[in-house]
């Protein structure tokens, strides 16, 4: 085979590459007799790979933006894509180069935009032009359905849309949620105790509390919160059944930090309170020594 320039249009043996400007095309004459002259733009591209030509220039269904082979043609199709049309659009997929302009999205303060290099890295990985998306292509061509997820309920569009941060920060939110109604009953219960002047502690103020009828005192809040479980608290009784005995939030370090914010949220509703008022007074009140 004999890679060259020729000036001979008549000549049949040349092929011409018509996807390069008018001022680059390259002309291959073929003189191989084990090369067909009318092999496909794959063999061409080849040819174009070992004489330093960029072979991604030669096969116009890689640089077309409207390619049929753009993987976001095939989401939520209607027409049945056969194996061997799956075989073509793998081989032939639509991809970009190095001055492919990706859409800019604002995240927040940052300006976030898809990396060429991800689809090296990533084998499953193709961008779309025509959703302007990156999608799994593998998932697109061979789901059963274009859902995905548990249940098979999202649809696959939604995969360039929820993003890693998002799942994440929602997992975040629920679990504060979860853990604020854990505290909620344990709280209001030391709450309870301040306002009724009932002392807190026990013989036994350590350790899990279990829903048996203890041998010894463990004090009235313990016990308080043994009855409330009892008596129909489901996210309470779960609490204190299941969750890490170093994580229950009911030993008296807690019950003292608990009540020193107490303190300081009374204390702050105090000075609040005369900062608004006008005039205040203060009373005073003492025993005198008789000794």
């Amino acid at each position: 085979m004999q890679l060259g320039a020729t000036s001979d249009p008549d000549d049949p043996a040349t092929v011409e590459n018509e996807s390069l400007p008018p001022a680059k095309k390259v002309k291959l004459l073929v003189t191989d007799d084990s090369i067909e002259k009318n092999s496909s733009c794959s063999n061409f591209s080849s040819m174009l790979t070992a004489s330093k030509l960029n072979a991604k220039n030669s096969c116009p269904a890689q640089s077309s933006s409207h390619s049929k082979y753009d993987i976001g043609l095939y989401i939520n199709s209607s027409k049945k894509i056969t194996d061997e049309d799956k075989i073509e659009i793998l081989s032939h997929i639509w991809t970009q180069d190095a001055k492919y302009n990706f859409p800019t999205v604002d995240h927040g303060k940052f300006k976030r935009t898809f990396q060429l290099k991800w689809l090296d890295l990533f084998q499953w990985l193709t961008y779309s032009n025509n959703k302007n998306g990156s999608f799994c292509k593998f998932c697109v061509l061979f789901l059963n359905s274009h859902h995905v997820g548990k249940g098979l309920n999202t649809a696959v569009g939604t995969l360039v849309k929820d993003s890693i941060i998002k799942q994440l920060d929602t997992k975040r939110v629920k679990d504060i949620s979860v853990n604020r109604a854990k505290l909620k009953p344990i709280i209001q219960t030391i709450r309870f105790c301040g306002r009724q002047q009932i002392a807190l502690r026990g013989h036994e103020d350590w350790g899990r509390i279990t829903m048996d009828e203890p041998d010894k005192n463990v004090g009235n809040f313990r016990s308080l919160l043994r009855y409330r479980a009892k008596s129909g608290d489901v996210i309470l009784k779960e609490h204190l059944e299941t969750t890490s005995s170093r994580e229950l939030y009911t030993s008296p370090i807690i019950q003292n930090e608990m009540i020193t914010i107490f303190g300081e949220l009374i204390q702050s509703h105090l000075v609040n309170e005369i900062s608004k008022a006008e005039f205040f007074t203060v009373l005073a009140d003492e025993t005198t020594d008789i000794t």
